[in-house]
């Protein structure tokens, strides 16, 4: 199945274009609960382990049952992952540099090693890459923002850049309840509260929440695993499962072991809709505007397909 791709549109105004597979989860419905099962994480290229999870979650919901919240490790080892992906190719891009191939190895390997529960050694080497690509978690955690920037990282090279060229509070504003992304996700740690005071929730505050999610993330791989928000309406079953994009929500109605409703809303819906953060905040720029910042405020909030950037006119 073709995932799809987006394209932002700046001709005069902004349109926000998709050919994502409208209301995906329908295509489950009339199927049997285990061929979904199997399906689930063979059918998403990104976030399989979240979304099988998410699935087997929000069936077991729909079916009366009160299943274990925990996520197994691995589902947190691939939020990690997708994390670290992006900054070893994506920021490394933006940098012009270009990350050893041993160490997107390592990366991948991630969610391979990990198991059920959590896993020291693994958080060890997650930490290791962490500190390759940006800084200690230790630090990250602590916001010692100069520590970071001082580093020879890839994470630093590009914090530097933005700063330096003055676009820190890139893409400001006020807050949209309906986003769901890193940024959000880490928006009430105590690292972010500096970042939002000086420079709200542009730029800058987006890029740092990156590292600092994944050094989140690596607590949770050394200790307790991480927990779906579990719910029930009527005859829907519902399980949300954090990713390294946002908050991933399933949604499942059965008879017995047939589905017979499905929805799926997964964070790139909701941030690149027409009235989604992505629109809110770039509804100003024009096809003339410096691209930089405004490809890293797309990357940071990560859509999970293909995009690209038009001059053509909205409509």
């Amino acid at each position: 199945m073709d995932a799809g791709h987006i394209t932002i549109c700046l001709g005069q105004g902004i349109a926000i274009r998709s050919t994502r597979p409208a209301n995906i989860g329908a295509i489950f419905a009339g199927r049997n609960v285990a061929d979904v099962a199997r399906l689930m994480p063979l059918l998403f290229a990104v976030c399989g382990r979240a979304q099988g999870e998410a699935s087997r979650l929000a069936l077991a919901m729909a079916s009366g049952e009160q299943p274990d919240p925990a996520l197994p490790a691995a589902v947190t080892a691939e939020a990690i992952r997708e994390h670290l992906m992006r900054m070893a190719v994506d920021w490394a891009k933006a940098c012009g540099v270009v990350t050893d191939t041993s160490v997107l190895r390592r990366i991948h390997a991630l969610p391979r090693r990990a198991g059920e529960v959590p896993s020291p050694e693994l958080a060890d080497e997650a930490q290791a890459l962490l500190a390759e690509l940006a800084a200690d978690a230790a630090v990250i955690r602590a916001g010692n923002l100069e520590a970071v920037l001082s580093g020879k990282t890839i994470a630093a090279w590009l914090l530097r850049l933005v700063t330096t060229r003055g676009l820190s509070g890139w893409g400001h504003g006020e807050a949209d309840p309906g986003e769901t992304s890193a940024f959000t996700l880490v928006r009430g740690h105590a690292a972010m509260a500096p970042l939002l005071a000086r420079h709200g929730d542009g730029l800058l505050s987006r890029l740092y929440a990156r590292p600092l999610h994944v050094a989140v993330l690596i607590e949770t791989l050394a200790g307790r695993p991480a927990q779906a928000l579990l719910g029930r309406q009527g005859e829907w079953g519902e399980a949300t499962v954090p990713t390294s994009r946002g908050l991933l929500t399933h949604r499942a109605r059965r008879d017995g072991d047939q589905v017979t409703a499905y929805e799926i809303s997964a964070p790139t819906d909701i941030n690149f809709n027409p009235q989604g953060i992505a629109a809110r905040r770039l509804g100003g720029t024009h096809p003339s505007t410096d691209d930089f910042p405004l490809r890293l405020f797309v990357e940071a909030l990560d859509p999970c397909v293909t995009y690209s950037i038009s001059a053509e006119a909205a409509s």
